[in-house]
């Protein structure tokens, strides 16, 4: 059986005992990275923001003016109603299932 020196032995358990180590700037520059990215992140999210309240004040003035334009539709629809009421209800209409009877009674 072949002998093993005892130098052997020691080399092979102080490799195992060395940990790796890195070095401390490596681990800065991700942490830089995921910073800078985080920042892009939000600085896109800010003008995201920005555009969804322009579009929200375009919308509802957009909505008002319809609103408005509804409303005045409605009202003058109203008042042709209400004209055609009032019109109806004078003394002075003559409808066309009386007009036979006029012209009976003037014969």
């Amino acid at each position: 059986m072949p002998v093993i020196s005892s130098t052997v032995l020691k080399l092979a358990a102080e490799r195992r005992r060395k940990v790796p180590t890195v070095d401390v700037a490596v681990n800065t520059s991700r942490e830089r990275d995921l910073a800078n990215e985080i920042a892009r992140h939000v600085s896109t999210l800010k003008k995201i923001s920005l555009i969804a309240e322009e579009f929200n004040q375009k919308t509802a003035k957009n909505l008002k003016e319809i609103v408005d334009s509804v409303r005045e539709d409605l009202i003058k629809k109203l008042d042709e109603v209400q004209a055609e009421k009032e019109l109806s209800q004078s003394p002075h209409t003559i409808h066309i299932d009386e007009l036979p009877e006029v012209i009976e009674e003037q014969a």
